[in-house]
């Protein structure tokens, strides 16, 4: 038994040494710093939702990462709960970082990051490693300030209504529809021409001007006759939705992708 036992070898993980982890986080600003929700050009901020900015320590919200179950013992997380819950009082809103939202939080947060008490939120943003993996790059980065996003959240808008568009080399080149983890919809009997049309003329008019980089990622919903900016993301870092890939993006033909690339319907 004990010479079995001899020959296990435990293997001990190398982790990244401290330049490492900053290389990493210039890395990531480089590709995301642009689409940060506080560096959005005016404009996009006006035609997108009415947001509040809190500002959140990302050095100390690091020690989120790890047992989420124990931030009733944790300074800074009890702090900005608090500061949280003065900003929200009895809205709900729409929750994310000024780089991406939560949407990974597990039960009972796995539907809408919406939020309506600090400590809900704050424990939103600690169960995600969405949000704990940029709150590390924001930690290695100075001079680049992390935000909890209290966003009003539009009860009219149906993750139907919405739409991913992808630009490259500063045109609109292909959209999908976004829901693409719910049930399956049926593409209009034009195919979406119309809709890629309004979206189309949504670019020209708010987004090209602005552009902040000649790539880019917008999410976009057209609802009763009125189209909204949700969002805009990096390029190639974003889910490519029913497109599957940025391959199949930049080959895309149809005016809107409603299944999955090579089923058709886009």
């Amino acid at each position: 038994m004990d010479d079995d036992m001899a020959k296990f070898e435990i293997l001990v993980p190398e982790l990244p040494s401290e330049e490492e982890m900053v290389e990493r986080a210039r890395a990531w600003f480089e590709q995301a710093g642009h689409t940060l929700y506080d560096r959005w050009p005016d404009h996009y901020q006006q035609i997108s939702t009415p947001t509040k900015l809190v500002e959140v320590d990302a050095v100390a919200s690091r020690s989120f990462w790890g047992d989420d179950t124990r931030l009733g013992s944790n300074p800074y997380a009890i702090a900005l709960a608090a500061t949280l819950e003065r900003e929200i009082g009895w809205t709900v809103w729409f929750l994310r970082l000024n780089s991406r939202s939560p949407k990974d939080a597990p039960w009972p947060f796995d539907d809408l990051p919406l939020a309506v008490g600090g400590r809900q939120a704050v424990q939103m943003v600690a169960s995600s490693e969405r949000c704990l993996t940029d709150i590390m790059h924001f930690s290695r980065l100075p001079d680049v300030k992390c935000y909890a996003c209290l966003r009003e959240y539009d009860h009219d808008i149906r993750y139907g209504d919405e739409f991913r568009a992808f630009v490259k080399g500063g045109d609109l080149i292909a959209v999908s529809h976004y829901d693409y983890l719910g049930p399956k919809r049926a593409p209009p009997r034009d195919d979406g021409r119309h809709l890629r049309g309004v979206i189309d003329t949504f670019f020209s008019d708010h987004i090209r001007p602005d552009l902040p980089t000649k790539d880019l990622v917008f999410d976009v919903a057209v609802n009763d006759g009125r189209t909204k900016l949700i969002e805009i993301n990096p390029y190639g870092l974003s889910d490519p939705c029913f497109f599957g890939s940025y391959e199949a993006v930049e080959s895309a033909s149809g005016p809107i992708q409603w299944s999955p690339a090579g089923e058709g319907g886009g």
